[in-house]
């Protein structure tokens, strides 16, 4: 996988991570429109609800969005993982960490939408327990929620600047500097833009064009 991913052109990570997935959930999205408008005439709304395909639209979104991100991750864990080997052997980098910061704003987000269901659940109980316990959990949620979120941020932008600088480090031969990959940084921010441009100068490292491989020794200190 890490090879397709580097090997592959601009054009076919963005078709299949930005532009295919945005058409179809606009698609999706117009569905739903016309769907829910449809719901204002019915005469049994709940009825037309379940029957009318808003769910499954919703999934659907969901489904490719989930593919879209998948494409995303699977592109920046290739570059992390994989221009290791091209990087000189006085630069190390810590793949293992950048792979932790990688997965933990996944499992944060079914973290978050686990806790958020148990809280939602909670407030329908409400009247079943006594408004102390009900708030007390609830506020017991929102202090785990708050240091798990701001280090799930951490964890976005230090793979963001893992990334940048990898690339960088391979291109120059040496350890990168903040000031050096700083544009790269941004272009991996604003991927749909910066595929254009980052892609094309990874199949140039990959085919040989701008470094040799070299032995994995040592590592990147991003």
């Amino acid at each position: 996988m890490v090879d397709r991913f580097l090997k592959a052109k601009h054009w076919q990570i963005f078709l299949f991570g930005v532009g295919i997935p945005f058409v179809l959930q606009m698609i999706l999205f117009g569905l739903i429109v016309g769907q829910i408008a449809n719901l204002q005439n019915a005469e049994n709304p709940a009825s037309a609800f379940l029957s009318s395909g808003i769910i499954g639209s919703y999934l659907g979104i969901f489904a490719i969005s989930f593919l879209s991100f998948f494409i995303l991750y699977g592109w920046m864990y290739s570059i992390g993982v994989g221009l290791k080997k091209y990087l000189p052997a006085d630069v190390h980098s810590r793949t293992k960490f950048f792979v932790f910061c990688l997965v933990f704003p996944i499992a944060y987000i079914f973290l978050f939408l686990f806790l958020y269901f148990q809280a939602f659940t909670s407030m329908i109980g409400w009247e079943s327990s006594t408004p102390e316990a009900a708030f007390g959990g609830m506020m017991g949620m929102f202090f785990l929620i708050i240091p798990l979120h701001l280090f799930a941020m951490f964890c976005g932008i230090y793979v963001l600047r893992f990334v940048a600088k990898i690339i960088k480090s391979v291109e120059l031969q040496r350890r990168a500097r903040f000031s050096d990959y700083i544009g790269y940084f941004f272009l991996v921010w604003f991927y749909p833009i910066g595929i254009w441009i980052l892609q094309p100068e990874i199949n140039k490292i990959v085919s040989g064009e701008n470094a040799d491989p070299v032995s994995e020794d040592g590592v990147l200190d991003a």
